[in-house]
């Protein structure tokens, strides 16, 4: 594994000016949560919530390197969008910002960002909403999902070149 790493992943800061067909982006304090790495690479890209219940979305990514000048590049460098499309209504892309990267010791010893969690509205009865996560970089590094565990590969790391793009996505389906 090269000290050159760039976990990067996705989601958003700017989710309040997301607005889905069924409204404005969620602001409540209660709701489910939808783990979007294990959507997108343990569950064959789909999820389900109930119905009526604010989503969140978390684990979106991160990135990471072994020194901060590489992860400063990286950070500088990558572009994030998330694509949040409702089934029969609206679809919006937003930007997402990480986090500026911090070291961490053990067991990562490297300089690591993260994507934020993305809020969603309640889904009615049987809605649905595609949410699309894409990165480009200027330089090459790795795609993780570091919330996941175990020896998962479908989880990352994921290689990539300067100009290489890197997609994901989850289906999350209101059940009844």
């Amino acid at each position: 594994m090269s000290k050159k790493v760039r976990l990067s992943a996705l989601v958003a800061a700017t989710a309040a000016a997301v607005v889905l067909a069924s409204g404005a982006v969620a602001t409540a304090s209660t709701g489910v949560e939808v783990d979007f790495g294990n959507c997108a690479f343990g569950n064959n890209g789909v999820a389900t919530a109930p119905a009526g219940v604010p989503i969140t979305l978390t684990d979106t990514g991160g990135g990471a390197a072994g020194n901060y000048g590489t992860a400063l590049h990286a950070y500088e460098s990558s572009v994030d969008t998330a694509t949040i499309a409702v089934t029969g209504g609206a679809t919006t892309t937003i930007p997402l910002v990480g986090s500026f990267p911090q070291y961490f010791g053990d067991p990562f010893f490297a300089w690591l960002t993260f994507l934020p969690d993305i809020p969603l509205d309640p889904l009615a009865p049987g809605g649905s909403v595609l949410v699309t996560i894409d990165q480009s970089n200027a330089v090459g590094g790795e795609v993780v999902f570091p919330k996941q565990k175990g020896p998962a590969p479908h989880f990352g790391p994921f290689h990539f070149r300067p100009g290489d793009t890197f997609e994901a996505q989850c289906l999350i389906t209101a059940s009844s």
